[in-house]
């Protein structure tokens, strides 16, 4: 052995190594240096193999690295999943998939599976392995807790365990690791407060614990994480009252911060503006009150700013428009005022504006046409006057446009159909005039097109009789074109001056899932066509002037809601409206149908929740299969001619919660089993021929805030349980019936008026030792509606 050897061997180098060595030396020609590379390369790993020492030391590290690898799929539900498949005992587990092994020492560097579709828990025999420099298991299903003897790993730089499942607190031993340099446990289920030890890793640059159940103070301690760049804490529940704290202000190499839904309070800190190297900032939805401060505007890397969803007020600072490196901007869901600045134009960069839900008022600036990168333009909700500007046609990048809910007037502009990447227009709710633009027909990619509530006239252009639109709501516009709309789903043309029928051809429309029509001077027969509408869920006609319904209702097997309220409709009611089974809403009311209610096959509608037949003309009596309605919460059936005594079995609907059988001609006494119905808060039983008592059993009825017998031939005393239970009725009649003995004293009953029982006093007297009665306050409409004949029901015009 030559000096050199000696030397060789004394820096720990192999024999393989010395040849290695030898051979690239004896290659003094440079040209057969490169032309051996590819033998040298070859022999490289032999350079580092292990001597006998060194091979059973890698074999001893071998076993505890395994038996610690194996005690972790060992713990996996999923054990048997592609991922873990090289996972095997006995082998190497440098080899093992997701298994990173230092070269020189073989020690396990890396544990990196994410998205390896594993269910199980984390083991704590991970700690066992110090060398350990990433753990990277994001995007599994792993649950329970964090193990706290990962504490230990004292070369960990990267602990991301983020999108798993994973529970209970942040261990405080995690604060131990000192050479951590990222933290992202965002995406679980963890709770508790931050650990303070947190703010040990001095080394931290990223900490992700966003999209958690944590709460708690905030840790105003994060400001002495000088080196982080990425810190998320979004939906992190701090108390209330909380203000961004100003320690953060020293976090000067921030280039992301995520405060979404941290229920911060206060103002937007003005020294935000000094952390130059944001490029992220979301502080949506918190209550941050006060002005958006100018010197945000100082963030000149900012690409996103979201500060929509809060309490901000006042106007929107002009300096903004500075901000050139932004690409979306969120301020909507605010409590901003005056106009939108001109200075807005300068953001050639922005993709997403959204301003909606504000009270922003003035008119849309001419400027915003020079954002032509912009795909998502909302300023819906506020109170913007005046026209379109012309120049938004330039925004031909645009996929969604929502102006909906303003002041805007004049016509839509005709250039609107050069914006061809449209998939969603809202220009619903505003005093738009005019027709509607032919050229919208060139919108081959729109999907959702709403122009309801407008001022618009006209028919509906030929033009539109693509296949592309998938929804359509607008205003006085009639059939022209409708059978070229084969993609349209969603059909809303209500609230308009409609007139004319319905075309024949709204039945080639096959995608359609909605129709609405409501509230128009529509009239004639309702085509038979409708039924070929096999994916129709929800269909409503109602307070238009039809005069019948099609034999072919009865196919529409998929139909969810039907609705043909207040119109002119006669004839009977098509005999298999029963078998649509799912049906939950019904209203025919207020027309002139007839038939009876058991000629509605009412036993196959399991799934009907609202049942309005009320106003026609039905007769016959009620039907036992009304007990056999798993869902029935709503049967309205009065002003109806109906025959026979009301069935004890009604008492079974144990859901209902509103009954009205007013004007039905019912007889006999009212059933005691009524009192079963626990859930109901409405019961009409007037202007009937029902006689007897009044249950006492109906004081059980604790949630009924609307009960009126009123004129009827019930006898007796009004049980004194009623005024002691029905706590909640906010409405009492039984006047004009034969009823004896005091009115029940309780403090509900003292408020009703006297009308509530008028007549009784002249037929006894001792009715009159009631104590003095006040009138009573009756419910909002939106919480029980007053019934209401058709007379009674006006057309509602624009």
């Amino acid at each position: 052995m030559d000096a050199q050897d000696g030397r060789d061997r004394r820096r720990g180098g192999s024999s393989e190594f010395i040849k290695c060595r030898r051979f690239l030396v004896g290659s003094k020609n440079f040209v057969h240096a490169i032309i051996f590379l590819s033998a040298f390369l070859f022999l490289w790993k032999g350079c580092y193999a292990c001597s006998s020492v060194e091979s059973s030391s890698l074999l001893e590290f071998k076993a505890g690295v395994t038996s610690a690898l194996i005690i972790i799929q060992a713990g996996l539900l999923s054990a048997s999943a592609p991922a873990l498949s090289s996972w095997q005992d006995g082998t190497d587990c440098c080899h093992w998939q997701g298994v990173t092994c230092d070269h020189i020492t073989g020690a396990v560097t890396k544990l990196q599976l994410p998205e390896a579709e594993l269910d199980g828990i984390l083991s704590p025999a991970l700690g066992n392995l110090q060398q350990l420099t990433v753990i990277d298991l994001q995007n599994n299903e792993f649950h329970g807790e964090i193990p706290t003897g990962w504490g230990s790993l004292s070369n960990l730089q990267s602990l991301i365990l983020s999108s798993n499942s994973l529970t209970g607190t942040i261990p405080a031993t995690i604060g131990r690791l000192s050479n951590l340099i990222e933290l992202s446990l965002g995406g679980n289920e963890l709770t508790g407060p931050f650990p303070e030890e947190l703010c040990k890793l001095n080394k931290l640059r990223v900490l992700n614990l966003a999209l958690n159940f944590m709460e708690g103070s905030f840790p105003s301690c994060i400001g002495s994480l000088s080196q982080l760049e990425y810190l998320d804490l979004s939906y992190y529940m701090t108390t209330p009252g909380t203000v961004i704290p100003v320690t953060l202000s020293g976090l000067a190499n921030l280039q992301i911060l995520n405060f979404f839904g941290m229920s911060f309070s206060g103002y937007i800190p003005d020294w935000l503006g000094s952390l130059s190297k944001l490029t992220y900032l979301d502080l949506q939805w918190n209550s941050l009150t006060g002005q958006i401060p100018a010197s945000i505007a100082q963030l000149e890397e900012l690409t996103v700013l979201e500060l929509g969803s809060n309490q901000l007020s006042g106007v929107i600072p002009p300096l903004m428009g500075t901000m050139t490196s932004l690409n979306q901007l969120g301020l909507g869901w605010n409590e901003l005022t005056g106009e939108i600045p001109e200075s807005f134009g300068n953001l050639v960069k922005l993709t997403d504006l959204k301003l909606q839900l504000n009270s922003l008022t003035g008119s849309i600036p001419e400027s915003l046409g020079f954002l032509t990168q912009l795909t998502n333009l909302n300023l819906g909700l506020n109170k913007l006057e005046g026209e379109i500007p012309e120049s938004m046609c330039s925004l031909r990048n645009l996929i969604s446009l929502d102006l909906k809910s303003n002041a805007l007037s004049g016509p839509i502009p005709e250039c609107v159909g050069g914006l061809t990447e449209l998939n969603s227009l809202y220009l619903s709710r505003n005093q738009f005039s005019g027709r509607i633009p032919e050229a919208i027909g060139n919108l081959s990619k729109l999907t959702y097109l709403y122009l309801d509530q407008n001022n618009l006239a006209g028919s509906i252009p030929e033009s539109l009789g693509g296949d592309h639109v998938g929804e359509l709501n607008c205003a006085d516009k009639r059939d022209k074109g409708w059978s070229g709309l084969t993609s349209l789903m969603y059909l809303d043309l209500s609230a308009n001056l409609l007139t004319g029928e319905l075309p024949e051809r709204l039945g080639n429309l096959s995608k359609l899932d909605t129709v609405a029509l409501s509230h128009n001077r529509l009239g004639g027969k309702v085509p038979e066509s409708i039924g070929r509408l096999s994916d129709l869920f929800h269909l409503d006609l109602s307070f238009n002037y039809f005069i019948s319904l099609p034999r072919s209702l009865v196919n529409l097997s998929s139909i969810i809601s039907l609705s043909f309220q207040s119109n002119s409709l006669s004839g009977s009611i098509p005999s298999g409206l029963g078998g649509l089974v799912q049906l939950r809403d019904v209203d025919l009311s207020c027309n002139l149908v007839t038939g009876s209610v058991s000629s509605l096959g009412l036993g196959k509608m399991s799934q009907v929740v609202n049942l309005n037949l009320s106003s026609t003309l039905i007769t016959g009596g009620l039907p036992s299969e009304l007990s056999e309605l798993p869902k029935l919460a709503t049967l309205d059936l009065s002003a109806n001619k109906l025959e026979g005594e009301i069935p004890r079995s009604l008492g079974n609907v144990a859901t209902l919660s509103y009954l009205s059988l007013r004007a039905t001609g019912q007889m006999g006494e009212i059933p005691s089993s009524l009192g079963n119905l626990l859930l109901l808060k409405r019961l009409d039983l007037s202007e009937n021929h029902l006689s007897g008592p009044i249950p006492a059993d109906l004081s059980r009825l604790i949630k009924l805030e609307f009960l009126d017998f009123s004129d009827n031939t019930l006898v007796g005393p009004i049980p004194s349980q009623l005024a002691q239970s029905l706590n909640s009725l906010s409405h009492f009649n039984v006047s004009y019936n034969h009823l004896s003995g005091r009115i029940p004293q309780g403090d509900n009953f003292s408020k009703f008026p006297s009308s509530s029982f008028q007549d009784q006093r002249t037929r006894n007297k001792d009715l009159g030792l009631a104590p003095k009665l006040e009138p009573v306050t009756m419910p909002e409409k939106d919480e029980i509606e007053e019934p209401k004949g058709c007379s009674d029901i006006l057309k509602e015009e624009k």
